[in-house]
């Protein structure tokens, strides 16, 4: 890579950034705070989950991208970080996701040990409780093995097969569409059907409306 071709980098939004970081606030304290997943969808979790991790692989072997990282050395350690806001931007929205994740996993399991060993009483029926511990543990399994499967196919097509890199790519971005598309179809009807929000965040969904253009449908 040359630094001629390394000019027309595009300079990424760093406030644009920090927004999606700060939008996922509300709906961490909504969840610790309540010490349960009640009102989350496991579906939309699962899709969240998968769609982050197609994400996170599409953009890293993008052949874009490649040639980004490779004109950082073109770069002072401030101008490569800037310019490679885009590719965090990414990774770390899909990091916090998966963080809501696993409070998920870890709260409904903890909700369910509780009611179980009567240290305090479920916020939804006992029954719905166990169920929902059942599926975070099956969420947990599936989301890990199809991120390890991704990953692995992608480092092999990257080192063995770079050529095939675009093609993977796309495949990797109609993925992330296709779950995006459905991905809050599962949690609207949790919310219509519970009658309430529950642990899902309101004020996080309105903040992230910005940086997420299909959420004020949602909304």
């Amino acid at each position: 890579t040359n630094a001629g071709s390394c000019l027309s980098l595009p300079q990424d939004s760093l406030p644009y950034h920090g927004w999606l970081l700060i939008s996922y606030i509300p709906q961490f304290a909504r969840i610790i705070g309540r010490k349960s997943a009640e009102g989350l969808s496991t579906l939309y979790i699962l899709l969240g989950s998968l769609s982050g991790t197609c994400a996170v692989a599409n953009i890293m072997v993008l052949p874009s991208s490649q040639t980004d990282i490779a004109c950082c050395r073109h770069y002072t350690r401030f101008g490569c970080i800037s310019r490679l806001l885009g590719i965090f931007q990414v990774v770390s929205g899909v990091s916090l996701f998966w963080c809501i994740m696993f409070l998920y996993v870890y709260f409904s399991e903890e909700e369910a040990d509780a009611e179980l060993h009567g240290r305090r009483r479920s916020l939804s029926s006992p029954d719905r409780t166990f169920r929902r511990a059942r599926r975070a543990i099956r969420l947990l399994i599936i989301v890990v093995a199809f991120a390890f499967a991704i990953m692995l196919i992608s480092a092999v097509i990257l080192n063995r097969f770079p050529w095939y890199s675009q093609e993977w790519a796309n495949v990797l971005g109609i993925c992330v569409a296709c779950f995006a598309c459905v991905q809050w179809v599962p949690q609207v009807w949790t919310t219509i059907h519970l009658g309430h929000l529950g642990s899902l965040s309101l004020a996080s969904i309105c903040m992230g409306a910005p940086v997420s253009p299909h959420l004020p449908l949602i909304i």
